[in-house]
């Protein structure tokens, strides 16, 4: 009787955690979606020189999206080609009460049409990773590269109007 209890709670145990992952990424995935389509203030454009990877010189350009109302970032958005986002690197914040929840990343499709990475976090810990031909090399410097980004625009939500 005990190992049947056992295995049965071992086995429910499996499955709400095998869950949980894929549930909390659908809702992750929703919450981009929905940021995507209502945008609603755009705080700040601007263009930074940076280092990728690679070691070679970029010129990313990143677009800050707000909910005004809430006081909330809610997506950054950086591409190494503004005009065409395809071709360069693409690289997609994702914050839910200011706190990062999602970072897309992909290649120039010049490079790899099929490859991307996603990862996901909850309290500031990397919980889920999709990694597809392509992968981040220091994944655990988005969290803080994050962090930087949401420091820049924060401030100036909190200031009167």
């Amino acid at each position: 009787m005990k190992v049947i209890l056992l295995f049965a709670f071992g086995w429910f145990t499996v499955v709400c955690m095998a869950q949980s992952p894929e549930q909390e990424t659908k809702a992750i995935d929703a919450l981009e979606r929905q940021t995507r389509q209502q945008k609603k203030v755009i705080l700040r454009i601007e263009r930074v020189d940076t280092t990728g990877e690679s070691g070679h010189r970029l010129e990313m350009t990143r677009t800050y999206y707000l909910d005004a109302d809430k006081k909330n970032l809610l997506l950054v958005t950086a591409y190494e080609n503004q005009q065409s986002p395809t071709k360069g690197l693409q690289v997609l914040y994702t914050f839910s009460n200011n706190r990062l929840v999602k970072v897309s990343a992909m290649p120039a499709k010049a490079l790899c049409r099929q490859c991307s990475a996603t990862y996901y976090f909850a309290n500031d810990t990397l919980f889920y990773k999709r990694e597809q031909n392509f992968a981040v090399q220091k994944a655990f410097l988005l969290l803080d590269d994050s962090k930087r980004l949401s420091a820049r625009v924060l401030p100036l939500l909190n200031t009167p109007q």
